[in-house]
């Protein structure tokens, strides 16, 4: 599941490094998402990548408080040990055929690392993505994207209409 180079530069936001490797992950039905510390959050970012692999994948994925470190077949989310200079919103994601690990300070940043993961999986693994047309907040700006609501104005509308259809893309 390491992008390819081709995969890399479309990654959004573009990871700041990438050092590919050989293998992949392989979801199976034992396969399981696992958070840890126990917190409301990571639960609920363990339960969003759970209900946007399980269907795609044929089987039910769960999610459960993790042991210290990640075992075979895991996905492991985590903000315990993760590099504080990565920032709020910075993360490792490490794919090995073992496992997938997930560190980050912040669990803002264990949500962009799903994210990031979900753009590295195979067409039609993701479905049902929704891309709100009312309110959208764009953030990111460290990472080279408009910053901002937009709400209003023809100018607006045309990011907006853009950024739909490059994030519709990425999620296909």
């Amino acid at each position: 599941m390491m992008p390819s180079p081709s995969t890399q530069s479309t990654l959004i936001p573009l990871p700041l490094s990438v050092q590919p490797a050989n293998g992949q992950f392989v979801l199976n039905a034992q396969t399981s998402i696992h958070v840890q510390p126990d917190t409301a959050e990571l639960k609920k970012i363990g339960q969003f990548l759970a209900e946007k692999l399980s269907p795609a994948a044929g089987f039910t994925l769960v999610v459960n408080t993790a042991p210290v470190s990640p075992r075979s077949g895991q996905i492991f989310l985590t903000t315990l040990g993760a590099d504080a200079a990565l920032g709020a919103e910075g993360y490792e994601l490490i794919v090995t055929p073992g496992s997938i690990t997930i560190k980050a300070p912040q669990p803002a940043g264990v949500f962009y690392a799903v994210q990031t993961l979900r753009q590295l999986l195979p067409p039609g693994m993701v479905f049902n993505s929704q891309i709100p047309r009312q309110g959208l907040f764009v953030r990111a700006s460290a990472r080279g994207l408009p910053v901002g609501v937009l709400n209003g104005g023809a100018a607006a509308q045309a990011v907006f209409d853009n950024l739909r259809a490059e994030v519709t893309a990425k999620l296909a």
